[in-house]
């Protein structure tokens, strides 16, 4: 009963858009640049979420959850929608020739995701907007703004995008936010695919469901944190 008690309180607070707390599945995480376009995918700039003086690093904004990623095989993992410059503009961070090619790699994994998301959702306009950006080239309008320098200033500094029609990042559209949660970092994984797995009674819920065979590290990810702390993931 207790687990249970904690478990409505903390889905009464991530409903609070006041109560800093992340719903589940999701994080506040430090995106310091979103990539603003039309609905038509024509790039319009980069724009900066922090301030100049108050703010300095970017703001936090709510994002679908960070996916693990270790080994010489990182690059096949992204996140979902947001990810470092590597997955986002293809940029490397540094000149090395493998530092080069491990962007090359991120960049197109990250092309591989939204492919997915185009499938996983189906005449949403936000992620056609993302696929015409890509499709035209218009990431080359990125690497040429005058701003691009700040972003690579920001060790794996982490990018999302946002139509010219909206006032929030594409991370919180209503339709990512119903499969985000299915975005396992390579593939999504819907109910069907996990027909074969256990079913149990959750201790936290007290609903019957699928039994998870891993979780992720507890480590406060949820909580928003200061807008002043950097969060950076590099891999």
């Amino acid at each position: 009963m207790i687990l249970q008690a904690l478990k409505d309180y903390y889905e009464r607070k991530a409903a609070d858009p006041d109560g800093g707390i992340a719903p589940e599945g999701f994080e506040y995480k430090q995106l310091p640049f979103l990539i603003v376009v039309d609905e038509l995918g024509n790039y319009v700039n980069l724009e900066f979420t922090g301030d100049a003086k108050a703010n300095k690093k970017g703001r936090s904004l709510l994002v679908p959850m960070w996916k693990q990623k270790s080994g010489k095989d990182s690059w096949k993992t992204t996140n979902f929608l947001w990810d470092h410059y590597g997955y986002v503009l293809g940029l490397p961070k540094g000149d090395l020739e493998n530092e080069i090619e491990q962007a090359k790699k991120q960049h197109q994994t990250f092309l591989k995701m939204l492919s997915m998301a185009a499938k996983a959702l189906p005449g949403n306009g936000k992620i056609s907007a993302i696929e015409k950006f890509y499709a035209n080239d218009q990431v080359l309008k990125v690497l040429v703004d005058e701003r691009i320098q700040d972003v690579k200033a920001i060790l794996g500094c982490n990018i999302t995008f946002r139509l010219t029609t909206d006032i929030s990042p594409v991370t919180e559209d209503a339709g990512v936010v119903s499969v985000a949660e299915k975005w396992s970092g390579t593939k999504f994984i819907f109910d069907e695919d996990s027909s074969l797995s256990k079913t149990g009674v959750c201790l936290v819920s007290g609903e019957n469901s699928v039994i998870s065979r891993l979780h992720r590290p507890i480590s406060g990810i949820n909580k928003k944190p200061s807008p002043m702390l950097a969060v950076n993931d590099t891999e």
